[in-house]
């Protein structure tokens, strides 16, 4: 009896052993490309994309703006190029993270003055040159104050 448990136990170890380098092999990152978008914002607090990664939006807060940058190759930042700004001062004046629907006609805000969500409404998917309408904010600061991220599941409805 003390045999096959001994082989189990060294079938176990491994195989767990096997396991975690395996995980830990694909779960290592590795450095590809940077782009600045200083000649923005100082201080680039959160970033986004389209589906695609065709365009790529990141929210400053020196400028409390949202920058939108498309890239020549999808989720490529080295192919980036800066396109157009859209001022959220009027909501947010030390805004730190963003989200997008999936179809790119909501965009929702979050940052460390307001303790809400802001929610907009653009006329054109992912496009900051498009009508952009605040619609309303949902005050967070009974669960956070200070929320430095948001996100939502794949049908918005979490």
């Amino acid at each position: 009896m003390f045999n096959f448990l001994k082989k189990i136990f060294s079938i176990f170890l491994i195989f767990n052993l096997t396991f975690v380098s395996s995980a830990q092999a694909a779960a290592a990152a590795t450095f590809v490309d940077s782009f600045s978008v200083e000649a923005q914002d100082g201080i680039p607090a959160g970033v986004a994309f389209n589906n695609d990664g065709t365009k790529m939006f990141v929210i400053g807060s020196v400028n409390d703006d949202v920058y939108e940058y498309t890239l020549t190759t999808g989720f490529d930042v080295s192919s980036a190029s800066f396109v157009d700004s859209f001022d959220i001062s009027g909501q947010e004046t030390d805004p730190q993270d963003l989200a997008f629907n999936n179809d790119g006609t909501k965009m929702f805000v979050t940052g460390l003055v307001g303790d809400d969500v802001n929610e907009y409404t653009l006329s054109t998917g992912f496009d900051l040159s498009s009508t952009i309408n605040f619609i309303d904010s949902f005050d967070i600061s009974g669960q956070d104050t200070g929320p430095t991220s948001v996100a939502f599941n794949n049908d918005g409805t979490k």
